[in-house]
C-alpha cells in the first residue's frame, strides 16, 4: 500500500515541537514576552521587599543614654524625621520651653527619614528599635532693656574701667585725669585717685587684687593701692601716650612682680 504522509496538523504540531530554542527566543523577543531570568526576579523580589521594610512602620522606645524610658513604646511611621522626634519628646517630657535633641538609632544619629536610615543600616523593623536622644546645648541671647544702675561721680568721660580680681572693686579712669575706685554694693565711690595730668586711657588690676596700674595720655605708668594711695611715684619712659597695660599671668608669678606697658611710640616696656 502506498505510504501516506500524516495529517497536517499533525506536523504542524510536531514542527513546533521540534523547533530550536533560539528561534523561540528569537520569537519571543520580538514579540516583547521574553520571559526574566531567575537572578533578575530575585533581585526586583529583594528590591520590592526593602523598599515594603522602609515603608513599614517602626515600633520604638524612645530612651536617654542611661537607658532611662520617656513614655511608652510608639507605633513611628518610616517616614518621621529628626523634628518630628523632637517635637515628641518634648510633648513627653513636659517641657515648656523648646529643649533640642539628637537622635541615635542602629549606632547613627538619625538625620533624615527613620525608614531611610534604618534600610541605610541594615537594622530590623521586626523588634522595639531603642533611639538615644541627648539633649543638645541651648544658648539664648536676651536684650538688655534697661540700663540696673547709673553711677555718676567722673567730670569728663569715663575711658576705661576693671572690676579686680577678687570682684570687691571697681575702677575707672576718666577724661578728668582722675582713677576712682567704687563700692558697686552701694553705688558710692571708695576713693579717687589724683596723679596724672591727662587723660587716663588705660587700667590693670594685678591677679592678686592688690596693685592697680593706669596708664596716660601724659606718657607715665602709675601704680595704686586698693586705698587709694599711690605706691611710688611715676614710671616714666614712654614718648607718647600710653595704650595698654598687662601684668604677669599668676601662673608664671604669684603675687606678681612685673607689668608691661604698651605705647603709641611704638614701643611696650616691661616695668
Amino acid at each position: 500500500a502506498p505510504r501516506t504522509s500524516s495529517p497536517p496538523r499533525l506536523l504542524s504540531a510536531r514542527g513546533a515541537m521540534s523547533a530550536p530554542s533560539d528561534l523561540v527566543a528569537k520569537r519571543r523577543k520580538m514579540d516583547g514576552t521574553a520571559k526574566p531570568s531567575s537572578s533578575s526576579a530575585a533581585t526586583a523580589t529583594a528590591s520590592a521587599s526593602a523598599a515594603a521594610g522602609d515603608r513599614a512602620n517602626v515600633i520604638a522606645q524612645l530612651e536617654d543614654a542611661d537607658g532611662n524610658p520617656a513614655g511608652p513604646q510608639l507605633d513611628l511611621p518610616h517616614d518621621a524625621d529628626h523634628t518630628q522626634l523632637e517635637t515628641l519628646l518634648n510633648a513627653l517630657l513636659q517641657n515648656e520651653d523648646k529643649v533640642p535633641f539628637a537622635f541615635y538609632a542602629a549606632d547613627a544619629e538619625v538625620i533624615g527619614p527613620l525608614g531611610a536610615h534604618l534600610a541605610k543600616r541594615g537594622a530590623s523593623t521586626e523588634t522595639v528599635l531603642k533611639i538615644v536622644y541627648q539633649p543638645q546645648a541651648l544658648f539664648r541671647v536676651r536684650p538688655v532693656t534697661r540700663c540696673s544702675s547709673a553711677i555718676p561721680g567722673h567730670a569728663e568721660a569715663v575711658l576705661s574701667v576693671a572690676f579686680s580680681p577678687d570682684g570687691k572693686n571697681l575702677a575707672s579712669g576718666s577724661g578728668d585725669t582722675t582713677i576712682r575706685l567704687w563700692n558697686h554694693d552701694t553705688e558710692t565711690p571708695k576713693a579717687t585717685l589724683k596723679g596724672h595730668s591727662n587723660w587716663v586711657l588705660c587700667i590693670a588690676w594685678s591677679p592678686d587684687a592688690r596693685l592697680l596700674a593706669s596708664g596716660s595720655m601724659d606718657k607715665d605708668v602709675r601704680l595704686w593701692s586698693t586705698t587709694g594711695e599711690a605706691r611710688g611715684g611715676p614710671m616714666r619712659g614712654h614718648r607718647k601716650h600710653v595704650t595698654a597695660l598687662a601684668w604677669e599671668p599668676a601662673h608664671v608669678r604669684y603675687p606678681p612682680e612685673r607689668l608691661a606697658s604698651a605705647s603709641a611710640d611704638g614701643t611696650a616696656r616691661v616695668w
